[in-house]
């Protein structure tokens, strides 16, 4: 229900068989080094941080004095008013001291450095995030061969029980008992192997890479 509310999609009746490959993932080796820059989150954080240290240096701008030049050249034809043409230069430099400019150029650089270390947490905790899932998967693996191994175990005992039953050595009972085993491990099956497929599509999207890549 949840899905159908998150993705709009009415699920179909029914279920295909969950069988899920027991191949062992790549090396965790090979999944750190994703470059984590291109993930959502670290991009979001990334572009904090970029926008901080815009505005910090933009509050800082305003310290920086205002420096002006001018020119001027002339020229007269008047006997006795020196030699012509002649030319005037001034340069002017106005500083703007205003307190608050001092303590928000502070602050800005304050919060710029924290959003640089949000944006290296953010780095850190998607390659922590990559490490948890990796082992989960490894875990759900082994976890998917154990319930495979008792299905096995529990068929088995379900041959060998009706097989006494037939010989007279065994009683209803007994094969009802087994029977409810193998129930009860193709259900732990089918969990661990949903498990499964659940670890490997989060290790993929931990990583920034498609549900099916390898």
């Amino acid at each position: 229900r949840t899905l159908e509310t998150a993705s709009g999609l009415t699920p179909t009746s029914g279920s295909p068989e969950l069988i899920t490959s027991l191949e062992p993932e790549a090396p965790l080796a090979s999944w750190l080094g994703t470059d984590t820059g291109s993930l959502p989150q670290v991009q979001a954080a990334d572009a904090e941080a970029r926008a901080l240290r815009r505005e910090a240096s933009a509050t800082r701008a305003a310290l920086i004095p205002t420096i002006s030049a001018t020119g001027q050249e002339r020229f007269t034809n008047a006997v006795g008013f020196g030699q012509a043409p002649y030319y005037a230069i001034g340069i002017s430099a106005q500083f703007k001291l205003d307190p608050t400019t001092f303590s928000n150029a502070s602050s800005q650089s304050e919060a710029a450095r924290a959003a640089d270390i949000r944006a290296e947490y953010a780095r850190r905790q998607a390659q922590d995030r990559i490490f948890d899932a990796w082992h989960e998967a490894r875990s759900q693996i082994e976890k998917g061969r154990a319930a495979r191994a008792e299905v096995e175990a529990t068929a088995l005992a379900v041959k060998v029980a009706k097989q006494r039953y037939e010989s007279g050595t065994a009683t209803f009972l007994d094969i009802v008992t087994v029977e409810r085993d193998a129930f009860r491990s193709e259900v732990a099956r089918i969990q661990a192997d949903a498990g499964l497929a659940y670890a490997r599509i989060a290790l993929r999207l931990f990583a920034g890479r498609t549900v099916g890549e390898r």
